[in-house]
């Protein structure tokens, strides 16, 4: 038959059940405690790298910026020294076009001036 527990039974049982759970609690604390100061390590061992990887990402590509920006103004001063060139070029054309008109509305006037005369 089993001997009903007294107070005191009661009391050292939960304080030993108390002392168990505040062990465990503080291997738990203590895990997780050094878990975080692991990582904590490893994010500052690693954050030289990233930020010399994201420096040295922005220098490449500011680098190819500014090569496109040499050559852009290379091709506009190389189209700046053509443009006297494409003038004098559309100024003959003009003067061909100018011409030919005049040839073209002179024959017209000789055609209807031969017409005239053999009327």
């Amino acid at each position: 038959e089993a001997k009903p527990l007294s107070f005191t039974d009661v009391l050292i049982c939960d304080m030993a059940e108390l002392q168990e759970l505040l062990r465990v609690h503080g291997e738990k604390v203590a895990s997780l405690r050094q878990d975080q100061e692991k990582r904590l390590k490893e994010l500052r061992d690693s954050a030289p790298g990233v930020a010399a990887a994201l420096v040295e990402q922005c220098n490449r590509d500011t680098i190819e910026v500014f090569s496109n920006q040499q050559a852009i103004e290379m091709q506009f001063k190389e189209f700046q020294s053509l443009l006297p060139v494409f003038a004098k070029q559309a100024q003959g054309f003009v003067a061909l076009f100018d011409n030919l008109n005049r040839s073209l509305k002179e024959l017209g006037d000789l055609e209807n001036w031969s017409e005239l005369i053999e009327e």
